[in-house]
């Protein structure tokens, strides 16, 4: 996409990272789909995906430095970072959330403390379907 067509494009949400202490620290990633219209048609996996794939290409950043924090009665957004990689880690219930880390496996305690499954794809090794993606001619990425 050109930058005016990108201009011409509606914003739905963000996709964020957090670098508290740094690229030597953990990077904690967040999405928010603002309108519920917007929300499970796909966006923010495509969004994350292009996102995750930008840090590890552009970022001196290793890809199991990132982590999540979800509120746990959130499943789909818990699902869908388990779909990309993400497994829970720990339950933090004095805030109510969970917290994922990249390429790590769901503990399966907190997932029966939970009442959820682990609906990680099955693959071989830590490596997730972002870490493939081309982004030459992507939404969102234009490099003259």
């Amino acid at each position: 996409m050109t930058p005016e067509e990108i201009r011409r494009c509606k914003m739905i949400g963000d996709v964020n990272l957090f670098l508290p202490d740094g690229l030597a620290g953990q990077g904690e990633c967040e999405i928010m789909i603002a309108s519920k219209d917007d929300r499970r048609k796909g966006y923010a996996v495509e969004a994350l995906q292009l996102f995750l794939r930008h840090l590890a290409q552009h970022l001196p950043l290793d890809p199991l430095q990132l982590i999540v924090k979800i509120a746990s009665a959130n499943i789909p957004s818990i699902k869908l970072f388990q779909t990309l990689g993400f497994g829970i880690v720990k339950h933090v219930k004095v805030f109510d959330e969970v917290e994922m880390h990249y390429a790590k496996p769901d503990d399966a305690d907190i997932l029966a403390d939970l009442n959820l499954d682990s609906k990680r794809p099955a693959r071989d090794g830590p490596k997730a379907i972002w870490e493939e993606i081309d982004l030459q001619g992507r939404i969102g990425m234009y490099y003259p």
